[in-house]
């Protein structure tokens, strides 16, 4: 509630953020933040966006992660370059996405499985505007956010039509696709249903309905969807 972060767990990279590669089993604060109004850990890689609208990253950032214009990891917070005006903010495996006051979704790190959403699979140290080839900027519906998996991304592109994209080995963008897809595509199944939130995980994607219900699809070696056959699924599984 003071707007400070505390972390712990491994830390080799520095994504705990206390200044140090030393792993903890025991909450340790985040130095020098404060104002913080939401955090994502991606793999090794921690992210907070304040609450004026800045984003401050720390960890392994060997794919630019951080976005703060290197490659080299930081076991201390540093700022994003070219954000003052997030809303949400979710780190994914290397990568990390924020939406923008103006609805807009920026993302910077690891692109190659397509997972900054800007049609190349080209690596980016700074934010860039997440959109297809063929430019389209992508934006989220009132009160949405983005999602970042291992290696895929989703929003909401309007109110209940959730577009994904990067990889797709696991059919975890649902649309049986190649393994990768530089170009946002269409969640299917959803039709009819009224979708409350979405999180992606490393190489599956679960959808919340207002009704209660759950959709997931992509990798279920570990049964990761929720149903009883250990299989991969690019369709939802209810």
């Amino acid at each position: 509630s003071a707007g400070t972060v505390s972390c712990w767990g491994e830390n080799g990279s520095g994504q705990l953020g206390n200044g140090g590669t030393t792993d903890s089993a025991t909450p340790v604060q985040v130095p020098g933040l404060t104002g913080v109004a939401a955090v994502s850990a991606g793999e090794a890689h921690t992210c907070a966006r304040l609450s004026a609208g800045t984003i401050f990253c720390w960890g392994e950032n060997g794919s630019g992660q951080l976005g703060n214009g290197t490659a080299s990891d930081s076991s201390s917070p540093v700022v994003v370059s070219n954000i003052t005006s997030a809303t949400s903010i979710w780190a994914g495996g290397s990568h990390t996405c924020a939406v923008l006051s103006d609805k807009r979704v920026t993302c910077w790190g690891e692109n190659g499985s397509a997972q900054l959403g800007n049609g190349t699979v080209i690596d980016a140290i700074t934010p860039i505007t997440a959109g297809g080839e063929d430019n389209l900027v992508l934006t989220v519906s009132d009160g949405k956010t983005v999602t970042a998996g291992g290696s895929h991304s989703c929003v909401f592109r309007t109110t209940n039509d959730l577009y994904c994209w990067g990889a797709n080995g696991s059919g975890q963008l649902g649309d049986g696709s190649p393994p990768i897809s530089v170009e946002p595509v269409l969640l299917p199944g959803l039709a009819g249903s009224v979708v409350a939130s979405v999180k992606a995980g490393r190489n599956h994607t679960c959808v919340v309905i207002t009704d209660g219900s759950m959709k997931c699809l992509g990798d279920n070696v570990d049964g990761q969807l929720g149903w009883q056959y250990h299989q991969h699924r690019s369709a939802n599984a209810g």
